[in-house]
């Protein structure tokens, strides 16, 4: 008996269940700041469906979706550390950002930030909230999300809005 091919549509909307129920994902930004995360998982998430149901991999979706609910929680500890002055946080927020990126992504992220966290952390002490979680979405994810175990060539992420 033919196993029956998961819904697309289904497993979308569950995925963005999943990722609006959750408040630890965005509970230390504004809703104005927290907007631009939120569509950007919700759009990581629907290509992550797009991709399982055309590779035929829907077995891994939940793990997947709950690699890039772990990359949104560290994107938003990291903004909140920052916002509440607790910078000695703020290298160890990187790697371990950087650690779901790669667990999610694999090769398809640049590394940059991270083969100079303190010049990094430098280049974004002058970034509002919104600007940084645009900055790390740019530095710490790929455009178009591969599951994990499939090869990609590294590419830029989102662009953050210039800083003024």
């Amino acid at each position: 008996m033919p196993v029956p091919t998961p819904d697309p549509h289904e497993l979308e909307q569950r995925a963005a269940e999943r990722i609006m129920g959750d408040p630890s994902l965005r509970d230390e930004l504004t809703d104005e700041e927290a907007r631009p995360l939120l569509d950007w998982g919700l759009a990581q998430a629907a290509a992550l469906v797009q991709r399982a149901v055309a590779q035929g991999t829907t077995e891994t979706l939940d793990a997947a979706v709950d690699d890039l609910r772990r990359l949104m929680k560290r994107i938003n500890r990291l903004v909140g550390h920052r916002t509440a002055g607790e910078t000695e946080r703020l290298p160890k927020d990187l790697e371990r950002l950087a650690r779901v990126s790669e667990q999610l992504y694999g090769s398809a992220v640049p590394r940059a930030a991270m083969a100079r966290p303190e010049a990094f952390l430098a280049e974004v002490v002058g970034l509002d909230n919104a600007q940084l979680v645009q900055r790390l979405l740019q530095d710490f994810t790929p455009p178009s999300p591969p599951l994990a175990g499939e090869p990609s060539a590294p590419q830029p992420g989102p662009q953050a809005p210039p800083s003024t």
